[in-house]
């Protein structure tokens, strides 16, 4: 799968998302598993995002990817 070019359009961006889930099965997953996988996801990017800017974070979680990582 190609990467997604910058500046693309929101039509771009749709067609990416729609072939991304196809090539990993998740066009499959009932609209609740959808739901809860990208509520897990923003969950660890805004801990990257805090962790990256020196705000508060769980002592007791484990230290997520940096942001480009998680990008």
């Amino acid at each position: 799968m190609d990467l997604l070019p910058h500046g693309a359009s929101l039509g771009e961006i749709q067609d990416y998302v729609t072939e991304m889930e196809a090539e990993r099965g998740l066009d499959r997953l009932a609209i609740e598993s959808q739901c809860l996988k990208l509520g897990e996801e923003v969950g660890e990017l805004f801990r990257a995002v805090l962790i990256a800017n020196d705000g508060p974070a769980d002592p007791h979680g484990v230290r997520p990817m940096s942001v480009a990582g998680r990008l």
